[in-house]
């Protein structure tokens, strides 16, 4: 209906005149849509199919809450659209990812495809360890949700990362001592060397532990490298970006984690795991 501002499946400014596109005919129709019409995050129903959302340039199921096995995750449902990249699985199988810097961690997935798991015990020096896929052509993004059991008193730190074979970036959650704990974006040179911080001096964006776990979303536009966090997979934050190449060019994403001198070890879960 034109000007109807209530229309969620599609744009809706008065400039254009008319109301927007509450449905297509199929999934490649969805890339007709003039570019003067598209919004990030409007949503479009492909009929047969399923409501499809535009995020970072991409056609991505629309993802919606469920719980599973009593953790609540972003579902995409099964569509067309699902095949080219945007469905919700959980983590696959342990063997698909790469270790890096495992040393004394602890692997484990009790059923596959399902959460994966890393226990990483404290070391007297920076150690990071993690898991990794090899990332798809751009424009991508990844969004997981990620669980960690840290120690308020101690540096240890959990999130998701690129890589690129030495160098990361991570959007992390930091521990460091009880007034420091907050999400930031990190530059690190190697699984021992950290090359300093982009996104959390001199004062945190975002300050504060969530202690349920963090959704963490990486992406790779074609220009820039984006780094976003939700509390509910569902309303997005912008916490970082720069031009791709600039640190590194991402050859592979993952998750990580750290504990130096922490007295403790740091226990990391990957519980959802999507790619659009």
């Amino acid at each position: 209906m034109p000007f109807d501002t209530a229309d969620q499946f599609a744009t809706h400014d008065s400039i254009y005149g008319v109301g927007g596109w509450r449905e297509v005919s199929s999934y490649a129709a969805l890339g007709t849509i003039p570019a003067p019409r598209l919004r990030e995050g409007m949503v479009c129903h492909v009929i047969g199919d399923q409501p499809y959302q535009y995020l970072s340039g991409v056609w991505v199921p629309l993802i919606t809450l469920v719980e599973v096995n009593g953790v609540v995750v972003p579902n995409a449902g099964v569509g067309t659209g699902s095949a080219s990249g945007g469905l919700y699985t959980a983590p696959p199988d342990l063997s698909l990812w790469t270790p890096v810097n495992q040393g004394a961690a602890i692997l484990s997935q009790a059923a596959t495809p399902g959460p994966i798991a890393i226990s990483i015990p404290d070391a007297p020096l920076l150690n990071w360890r993690g898991l990794f896929q090899p990332v798809v052509a751009p424009p991508y993004v990844y969004t997981a949700f990620i669980r960690s059991m840290q120690n308020p008193n101690g540096m240890q730190a959990a999130g998701m990362s690129f890589y690129d074979g030495v160098q990361f970036m991570a959007l992390e959650q930091l521990t460091q001592g009880p007034l420091h704990s907050f999400l930031r974006v990190e530059k690190i040179g190697s699984v021992n060397s950290d090359q300093g911080t982009s996104a959390n001096t001199p004062n945190p964006t975002y300050a504060g532990y969530t202690y349920g776990g963090l959704w963490v979303q990486l992406g790779n536009d074609g220009t820039n490298l984006n780094f976003r966090f939700s509390l509910d997979g569902q309303n997005w934050m912008d916490l970082y970006s720069e031009p791709a190449g600039a640190f590194l060019t991402p050859t592979h994403v993952g998750f990580t984690g750290l504990s130096a001198n922490a007295g403790a070890a740091i226990w990391v879960s990957l519980l959802s795991w999507l790619q659009s």
